[in-house]
């Protein structure tokens, strides 16, 4: 007679402390995920010289800027951005609080895969320059990533999960 093995609710719990701890070990969780971190920085003066505009007592500046990417994720970004500035057209950076809302591209890798994705970045910026943001792609590569630092250090980190490329 085939011997009955009873499964308890403690030998469940440790069997999903043991596959979530690998997951997290190894960089991605149970849905597929990949635990992306790193940093970009700008490549030099934007791509297009800057157009200002005054907007009330604000300021509407479009620029496009080129980034190396670091980390999970490397290679570069490039970046439309239209920023809000809170306060008049000419004055330095950082001097204002800021609204981004961007569109851009990422070309690279991903764990050594090549791989591109189309994405939107949205952001909050402090005058100072404290940049809290988000990144969320699509079209090729797709997840969110968190946006900190300071862009006045010149390099800004991102946090996040990317969904894992499928594979062929």
């Amino acid at each position: 007679m085939p011997k009955i093995q009873y499964v308890t609710t403690k030998s469940l719990l440790s069997g999903a402390v043991l596959i979530l701890a690998y997951a997290t070990v190894f960089g991605a969780d149970l849905m597929g995920q990949i635990r992306a971190t790193g940093t970009f920085h700008p490549d030099g003066p934007p791509q297009q010289k800057p157009t200002r505009v005054e907007a009330g007592t604000g300021c509407v500046v479009d620029v496009r800027q080129a980034y190396t990417v670091k980390g999970t994720l490397e290679g570069s970004f490039s970046i439309d951005f239209r920023i809000l500035v809170r306060g008049p057209c000419g004055r330095p950076i950082g001097t204002f609080a800021e609204e981004w809302i961007a569109r851009g591209r990422f070309v690279g890798s991903l764990q050594g895969e090549s791989t591109t994705a189309r994405f939107t970045y949205t952001a909050t910026v402090e005058p100072g320059g404290e940049v809290d943001g988000l990144i969320v792609l699509g079209q090729g590569l797709a997840g969110e990533l968190r946006i900190r630092g300071s862009f006045s250090d010149g390099e800004l980190t991102y946090d996040g999960h990317l969904n894992a490329p499928e594979q062929e």
